[in-house]
C-alpha cells in the first residue's frame, strides 16, 4: 500500500496527546488564515496549500498577483518554518507520527519558469522532503500549472504531482502522483443541501475506489464547506477534506472519533 494512504479511522482527540493523531484535512488557501501553517499544525492537519507567483527570482505566496512590498515568500511562510518544526521534532512534523505531511504548492505563474526557481529552493530543504530513497516527513505536491513532463523525467525528484481523474490509468506511480484532485461540481452536481443523492454518492465512491486501487488519495475542492457534507464525503471515500474552516473541522473530527 502507498505510504500516502492513511486510515480514516484515526482521528484527532486533543492537541496535548503524546502521540498526535493527524486528521484528514487539507487547509485550502492556508496562507489566508490568521496564522498560516501554524494553525494547520495546531489542529494536526495532514495537508496545507499555498498559491505561489514567480516575480523575478522570488516565489510569493498569494492567490492573485502579489504586492511584493507586503507579500511574504514561500520560504518565509512555509519552507523555513517547516524546516524548523522538523528540526524541533527530531525529523518529524508531528512528534511520534511517521505518516506524510503534504505541502501542496499551487503554481499560478508559468509552470516551467516557476518550477525552475522552486526546484532550486527545494534543494536546500532536501533533508526534510519525501523523495525516492529518502523518507523525509514533508511531501511537496505541485498543483495548478504543473510541469508534469519535467517532474516525470526528473532523476532526483523533489516534488510530486497533484493528479486529475483523467490521469488515472496512465501508470503514474503513487510516489510521483500521490493525490487525485478535482473540482467538486465537475464530479457531481449536488449543492450540498440535505442528504447526498445516491447517484452522487456512488459517483464519488467509484472515483475514490479507482484512486485507491492505484495507491492514491482523493481530494475534491470547492466543496460545500460544512460538517454534514464533510461526513458524507468521508463516508464515500474522500481522503482529504478541502476546507477553509480549520478549527471547525478539527472539532468535527473529534466528535466523529467520540461517536465511533
Amino acid at each position: 500500500m502507498s505510504p500516502y494512504i492513511i486510515s480514516l479511522c484515526l482521528f484527532v482527540t486533543t492537541i496535548t496527546l503524546a502521540q498526535p493523531v493527524v486528521i484528514p484535512g487539507h487547509a485550502h488557501n492556508d496562507y489566508a488564515v490568521n496564522k498560516p501553517l501554524a494553525d494547520a499544525l495546531h489542529y494536526h492537519f495532514m495537508s496545507v496549500e499555498a498559491d505561489i507567483h514567480l516575480v523575478g527570482d522570488r516565489l510569493y505566496v498569494s492567490h492573485d498577483a502579489p504586492d511584493t512590498a507586503r507579500t511574504q515568500t514561500l520560504q518565509q511562510l512555509y519552507l523555513g518554518p517547516l524546516a524548523r518544526v522538523v528540526q524541533k521534532n527530531n525529523g518529524q512534523v508531528y512528534p511520534n507520527y511517521n505518516g506524510p505531511f503534504l505541502l501542496m504548492i499551487d503554481v499560478k505563474t508559468d509552470s516551467l519558469a516557476t518550477w525552475k526557481v522552486l526546484r532550486k529552493q527545494l534543494e536546500a530543504y532536501q533533508h526534510m522532503l519525501y523523495t525516492p530513497g529518502h523518507n523525509g516527513p514533508v511531501t511537496v505536491v505541485i498543483s495548478g500549472n504543473r510541469p508534469v513532463s519535467l517532474l516525470q523525467k526528473d532523476r532526483k525528484p523533489l516534488a510530486a504531482i497533484d493528479g486529475r481523474p483523467e490521469d488515472l490509468g496512465k501508470e503514474y506511480t503513487p510516489s510521483l502522483m500521490p493525490i487525485i484532485s478535482q473540482h467538486f461540481n465537475s464530479v457531481v452536481s449536488w449543492d450540498g443541501t440535505g442528504k447526498m443523492p445516491v447517484q452522487a454518492y456512488q459517483t464519488i465512491q467509484a472515483l475514490a475506489e479507482k484512486a485507491h486501487a492505484e495507491g492514491k488519495m482523493l481530494r475534491l475542492w470547492a466543496i460545500p464547506d460544512r460538517p454534514d457534507v464533510w461526513r458524507q464525503l468521508l463516508k464515500a471515500g474522500v481522503d482529504l477534506i478541502n476546507t477553509d474552516k480549520l478549527s471547525a473541522f478539527a472539532v468535527f473530527m473529534q466528535q466523529q472519533s467520540e461517536n465511533d
